[in-house]
């Protein structure tokens, strides 16, 4: 009955006002290389919510704020949640949307504070809040960050409050949607690491989520249900029996249907985030 009335009010969503923040990080876009520059990023998100908090007078009785992350982003949301957990206990942040995140694992060399972050926050979880996660993958159009890393580790999932769900883009988003990213979408191999936040067809998607989880949140609904009519929503014209995995094995078994193997395996090496391995060809 839940999901019947919010899809009953999806349908409404014109009329769904939203305030909206953005983070311009210092210096972004090397963010993941460097753990000084991630724990900086992740003191600005911390005061930035306390900010808003105060100024729209959000109080712990109200839904608090709902946070989309592309790739990088989402580490600083996490190592924010886990060095400031006034953050989930007061309710401030209940839900997280992630887009091309590489919540699992960077696939890259980067340096050992790094590596130390990512080993905390995925093997020590003590969240200790409602708190929703929605992953959503890019898929392997995405030449930055392979779907597979979008996928938040067991550790993690449906722990101490923590809920997460992830999903391929291409799974959410039909083709017909969006004239741009029509070819691409329909080969059913998502869309490059950039597009994923500017393709209408996506970002329809993400704000009926939002709208789906600022409403459950309003209503005291649990993580787990929020995530369970988020993932309704988004995947109401598809199987909701399907797993993540599964997806992500189709998606590279179309494609080697589409390619040969040799040219399957070119295309994949020239991925940035296969450059460790091509390295290791080159010195073979």
């Amino acid at each position: 009955e839940i999901v019947d009335a919010i899809l009953s009010s999806v349908k409404l969503l014109d009329d769904f006002v939203m305030d909206v923040y953005t983070l311009d990080f210092d210096g972004g876009e090397g963010g993941a290389l460097h753990s000084s520059k991630l724990l900086r990023q992740a003191e600005f998100f911390a005061k930035a919510v306390a900010t808003m908090i105060e100024a729209c007078n959000i109080d712990d009785s109200k839904g608090g704020i709902t946070i989309v992350a592309h790739s990088i982003g989402a580490w600083a949301v996490r190592i924010a949640l886990k060095m400031h957990p006034h953050l989930l206990s007061k309710g401030w942040v209940r839900n997280v949307i992630t887009l091309a995140s590489p919540l699992g694992e960077l696939p890259y060399a980067v340096d050992a504070g790094v590596r130390d972050i990512i080993r905390h926050l995925n093997d020590d979880n003590n969240d200790h809040g409602d708190i929703c996660i929605i992953s959503i993958s890019a898929g392997l159009r995405d030449e930055m960050i392979p779907p597979e890393s979008c996928q938040i580790p067991p550790s993690v999932v449906d722990s101490n409050g923590t809920v997460t769900e992830t999903i391929l883009v291409s799974t959410m988003v039909s083709a017909k949607e969006n004239s741009v990213t029509h070819q691409s979408i329909e080969s059913g191999f998502g869309m490059d690491h950039r597009a994923i936040v500017w393709c209408y067809a996506q970002l329809k998607r993400v704000r009926e989520v939002i709208f789906s989880l600022v409403v459950t949140t309003d209503q005291g609904i649990e993580g787990k249900e929020r995530r369970n009519i988020a993932k309704h929503i988004l995947l109401q014209n598809f199987s909701l029996s399907s797993s993540f995995q599964s997806e992500v094995i189709a998606q590279r078994n179309r494609f080697l249907q589409q390619n040969s193997y040799y040219n399957a395996v070119a295309i994949q090496l020239a991925a940035p985030y296969h450059l460790n391995s091509l390295l290791k060809l080159i010195v073979l």
